[in-house]
């Protein structure tokens, strides 16, 4: 029961997350760096463009020693999982160097790590409690994830519906102008007709 304890406890240690946003400028290149004690990790990486008029980005994952372990152009969203073949630095490099005057807004979750099997996992047997409780905690960090992504995917659907819904209500206040222009025109049009009739 102590090492099930222990194990909980020190679970956040094994396993190393982040979660933002942030902004990517024109032409602009930028990269995160994430450092690997160990190889046989696991690496998730997931990003979603929020913002930008096309919403497209290049993603580049560089091992150590910049051997490419991923590479994705123009894409929108994608959902990255890997297992690390070497210790060091990891390196993200986000491009927007298609876009002229676009900057763009992207939410980038990255989660490293395995806590199924802990570091000492090789020294000492795993009991059964500890195992489930590993189990556990894994599944309640990808149902966390997946509410992470679905939390992105909502705003991202609300504010295109939001955007179409004014673009929908300023497109119909313009077609109403233009049909009460059209009509004055129409009857200003008539009268002269029917007054040019009357002196003849």
């Amino acid at each position: 029961m102590l090492y099930a304890i222990l194990a909980v406890m020190l679970l956040p240690l094994l396993t190393s997350a982040h979660t933002f946003s942030y902004r990517l400028d024109p032409h602009a290149e930028d990269c995160f760096y994430d450092d690997i004690s160990r190889a046989g990790l696991r690496f998730y990486a997931h990003f979603t463009v929020l913002e930008g008029t096309v919403q497209d980005v290049d993603l580049v994952i560089y091992a150590p020693g910049d051997k490419i372990v991923y590479e994705t152009y123009a894409t929108k969203e994608r959902r990255i999982l890997f297992t690390t073949e070497d210790a060091g630095t990891y390196r993200l490099c986000f491009s927007n160097r298609m876009s002229t005057q676009s900057t763009k807004v992207i939410a980038l979750t990255v989660n490293i790590g395995d806590p199924l099997l802990p570091p000492e996992a090789g020294s000492k047997a795993i009991g059964v409690v500890e195992s489930s409780i590993l189990r556990i905690t894994e599944g309640l960090k990808s149902i966390k994830q997946e509410q992470e992504y679905l939390r992105v995917r909502e705003r991202v659907h609300r504010d295109t519906a939001e955007d179409t819904n004014s673009r929908i209500l300023w497109w119909g206040l313009l077609e109403i102008v233009l049909l009460v222009a059209m009509a004055g025109g129409q009857l200003l049009h008539l009268r002269r007709l029917v007054s040019k009739e009357r002196r003849v």
